[in-house]
């Protein structure tokens, strides 16, 4: 971890270096005045005055910086950096996230293109590392999981003066699971019990829709329609997996020229989730434009039972302020008719997780199986099954056993001590004769290495083989 926060910190160094540079270059140079023609919404790739894929023969132009942090309730302190910026022809647009805290980790890659000026696609990769605390009954563990996720979106720019855009897209995740070590857990009734313990991950999709609309002045309504499925890689409970519909939404709104209102909700299967955002265009040099930004947030996330708060504040930094009409010091690209650049589109990443899916899996269990001693066993009783004579044992602490006509005793699911055993005693009648003295416990479980993993308890009680032995069920000997 301290590797991952020295290299953000580098990071974070060079991009202020490089803010710096690009600063004070745009403060030295001097004001050119030129004559622009008002480009149409919509226009053509070839176009020289094209807004929405901007006009520019460098290979790589750095075209916006966030630096900024936020606080989790559940993780903390978290530091936020993310680059922006037009390649090649400009037909092609890329940002990168990297957030980074004591107890998380995010890098978040999105690549953005032209198929034409009408038609664009992006794509995005994502991993994500949090140190967790997940309750068990013997404790809350606090544990590092990851989890990676890739994401495609499709998007049809309109260019109508109330509806802007419409898309469709999805993403793929997965977590990993964890087995950790068994606690005991002691019982003042006598004996003890293990709690066996995991974190499982999980696998889960989506598929949306989205619909961006100007509907009034100095606006964006988005929203469209989500399914999602989440299923989790659970050994002992299964009542977590979700899946269905569910929808999104969100509205951009300038209250004053130099003022912005956001606010974006899901309510999907998978999480509810509430974020209300204050934008300010502070006054800034020529070629730059300077918004902070006050963020905060509360999320329900139904799949893995977590509840979170947000509160972050962000510095965004437009460095092609002056390259379109439509960016100055005010918020005139919510205007009607006012159309998103594809650097603005890729800078939404077609998935972002709010946090890993992986949740607590345990299960409690006697510590020991205790098996009957054949000499403590009353004398059988004949009875008849699907027409075969078998023979019934018991004991006088709640042991029952039934031979199985092949000369073996099972005692399966059985009550020692008022305890539900998990595993199963099996046991051999030497002459299948249902002579209780004459039951032998043979050792011949194929595969696992018991060795003198089962041993007696004085002379009288047998223990069954601890879970290390890999068996769940085992046959074996009583030593004369």
């Amino acid at each position: 971890m301290r590797v991952i926060l020295r290299t953000l910190s580098k990071a974070i160094s060079i991009v202020l270096v490089i803010g710096l540079i690009s600063t004070a270059y745009g403060a030295a140079e001097p004001a050119e005045t030129k004559t622009t023609t008002e480009p149409s919404v919509i226009q053509g790739l070839n176009n020289d005055t094209d807004v929405l894929l901007q006009d520019d023969n460098s290979i790589f132009n750095l075209s916006g910086v966030d630096l900024g942090g936020y606080y989790d309730s559940l993780l903390g302190p978290i530091a936020e950096l993310k680059v922006s910026s037009y390649l090649l022809d400009n037909q092609h647009a890329a940002a990168v996230e990297l957030n980074g805290g004591p107890k998380m980790f995010r890098l978040n890659a999105t690549y953005g293109m032209a198929l034409t000026d009408k038609q664009w696609i992006k794509i995005t990769g994502e991993q994500l590392n949090e140190n967790r605390d997940f309750d068990f009954d013997t404790g809350t563990v606090s544990q590092w999981v990851g989890q990676q996720a890739i994401g495609a979106d499709y998007a049809y720019m309109l260019g109508n003066t109330y509806l802007e855009s419409l898309g469709f897209g999805g993403y793929y995740t997965h977590s990993g699971s964890k087995d950790l070590s068994d606690v005991t857990i002691p019982d003042p009734m006598g004996g003890n019990y293990i709690e066996q313990r995991r974190i499982a991950g999980a696998n889960s999709g989506n598929i949306h829709t989205n619909v961006s609309t100007r509907l009034w002045s100095y606006s964006r309504l988005s929203g469209g329609i989500d399914y999602d499925t989440v299923r989790f890689d659970t050994k002992y409970n299964n009542d977590q997996d979700v899946q269905g519909l569910g929808a999104h939404a969100a509205l951009e709104q300038r209250l004053l020229p130099t003022v912005k209102l956001t606010l974006a909700s899901q309510l999907r299967q998978t999480e509810r989730s509430y974020n209300i955002g204050l934008g300010w265009l502070m006054p800034s040099i020529q070629g730059v434009q300077n918004e902070l930004q006050l963020t905060t947030g509360y999320s329900n996330q139904i799949a893995t039972g977590d509840t979170f708060y947000t509160t972050g504040l962000r510095l965004n930094m437009d460095f092609d302020a002056d390259q379109s009409g439509s960016r100055n010091r005010t918020y005139d690209d919510l205007n009607q008719g006012s159309t998103q650049t594809l650097l603005d589109w890729t800078n939404t990443p077609s998935v972002r997780m709010s946090e890993v899916l992986a949740i607590t899996d345990s299960s409690t269990v006697a510590a020991f199986t205790s098996c009957p001693d054949p000499n403590r066993l009353n004398n059988p009783v004949a009875i008849t099954e699907n027409g075969k004579t078998k023979y019934k044992y018991t004991t006088s602490d709640g042991w029952t056993g039934v031979s199985e006509g092949n000369g073996d005793v099972r005692f399966e699911d059985a009550t020692y001590d008022a305890r539900s055993q998990t595993e199963e005693c099996l046991y051999h009648d030497t002459d299948n004769l249902g002579h209780p003295h004459q039951l032998k416990m043979t050792n011949d479980y194929a595969g696992a290495a018991i060795g003198n993993a089962w041993k007696e308890l004085g002379s009288t009680e047998l223990f069954y083989c601890p879970k290390s032995a890999g068996a769940t069920q085992c046959r074996f000997e009583k030593q004369q």
